[in-house]
């Protein structure tokens, strides 16, 4: 019984460590955002026929950080839900959504890049969820007569570069793998086209 009380105890004080780590490097979900490259543009890199040969999306994902396949994930993840519990407004919680996607997302092409296929695919997925909750904070926004600033820009560049990242990974998966890739394309899809509904 004590050995367990001891347990729980250890894992709530390396949980308030590592969240007020993290707090003190990042002191604002916004702050957080703004450490991801962003150029709102799209551009076709040049091909000596005239017709572009690749589209360039200048939209660079951070660093994932401990990844899903760590025993120390769990505690990244706590974190993280007390990060959203903490920040308030719908703007700054539409930012630290797609923080918290892009690292998913980008946490995803590295584990199936090495061969952690089913645990890729689902860490992919919930980068699209917290993609879909970053669009959902964003039309509350906007709702509310708030300005976005460059948010509506930068959801539309992350669904692109998140679109660019499934197809690469479609190009190489074998056959059993595709259908669920190709479902958070198809998911992605969809969202990027709500991304560019709020621009209107």
């Amino acid at each position: 019984m004590f050995k367990k009380l001891l347990f729980h105890f250890l894992v709530a004080v390396i949980a308030l460590a590592v969240l007020f780590i993290s707090i003190n490097k990042v002191s604002t979900p916004a702050k957080a955002v703004a450490s991801i490259k962003i150029t709102p543009t799209v551009t076709a890199l040049p091909s000596p026929t005239g017709i572009p040969e690749k589209i360039a999306i200048n939209y660079s994902l951070p660093y994932p950080g401990v990844l899903p396949d760590s025993g120390l994930y769990k505690l990244k993840m706590i974190r993280d839900r007390i990060k959203i519990f903490l920040t308030s407004g719908n703007i700054e919680k539409a930012k630290l959504f797609l923080l918290y996607a892009d690292k998913r997302i980008a946490a995803g092409k590295v584990l199936i890049d090495g061969n952690k296929i089913e645990l890729g695919i689902t860490t992919l997925t919930k980068g699209e969820k917290y993609f879909e909750q970053s669009l959902s904070a964003a039309l509350l926004a906007k709702n509310n007569k708030e300005d976005l600033g460059m948010l509506p820009g930068n959801l539309v560049n992350a669904s692109l570069k998140y679109e660019e990242i499934i197809n690469e990974l479609l190009l190489k998966a074998d056959p059993g793998t595709k259908p669920s890739l190709q479902s958070i394309a198809d998911k992605i899809k969809i969202l990027q086209q709500e991304a560019l509904n709020l621009k209107n």
